[in-house]
């Protein structure tokens, strides 16, 4: 496919859209935590020192990206390629589920800052659905993680992009030709409404 992007305009409310997911992939639980079912029989969520060592790199780079309102029923897998149409991905730690809490939640690293903060603007306040729950059962909510001990950079809910999908003021473009630029984007949907921004996305 195409490039992507998000438009969001000032005046007139535009739909609110849905991402499809992947297929999901079992897991199960015993006492040492969430499992693999697909034969391996790693555990999942457990991040490793090494994994731990990336995961502060990242956040002290401002490369990780905190996501809570993930499905429970999408893999690791499923996370890495939903976030890798928004950037390079380094690695993934997604987190067990608490008990008394459906969603789950995730460290993301990206190579770039770039890419965080970018990854982290498009995908918060974002829709996706859920194979047990249905379409646009759960919502994503991302932050910029930083160093240990410090506040996030870029809080959820106060990206112009995230207030405009807040309001009902976004929409989302896909299959758009290669090459496809901002002008030509702004220029299609002139005649439609004022466009207050756009955000254009990697092709996938």
């Amino acid at each position: 496919l195409g490039p992507a992007a998000w438009c969001f305009q000032p005046i007139a409310p535009c739909p609110t859209p849905r991402i499809r997911e992947p297929a999901a992939m079992g897991k199960w639980r015993d006492d040492r935590g969430w499992r693999d079912d697909r034969g391996g029989g790693g555990q999942v969520g457990f991040a490793s020192s090494e994994q731990k060592a990336k995961n502060a790199a990242a956040a002290a780079e401002g490369r990780a990206v905190y996501v809570r309102g993930i499905p429970p029923d999408w893999s690791k897998e499923q996370l890495t390629d939903f976030f890798s149409h928004q950037g390079s991905v380094e690695s993934v730690n997604l987190m067990p589920p608490k008990q008394g809490q459906n969603a789950r939640a995730a460290f993301i690293n990206f190579d770039t800052p770039e890419d965080a903060e970018n990854a982290a603007e498009v995908c918060d306040n974002l829709p996706v659905d859920s194979a047990s729950a249905g379409p646009g059962s759960f919502r994503l909510v991302c932050s910029l993680k930083r160093a240990p001990g410090k506040k996030v950079d870029m809080v959820s809910g106060f990206s112009d992009l995230s207030k405009a999908r807040q309001e009902r003021r976004s929409v989302y473009i896909s299959g758009l030709p290669m090459g496809y630029t901002r002008s030509q984007v702004r220029q299609m949907l002139d005649p439609i409404g004022v466009v207050e921004d756009i955000k254009d996305l990697p092709a996938t």
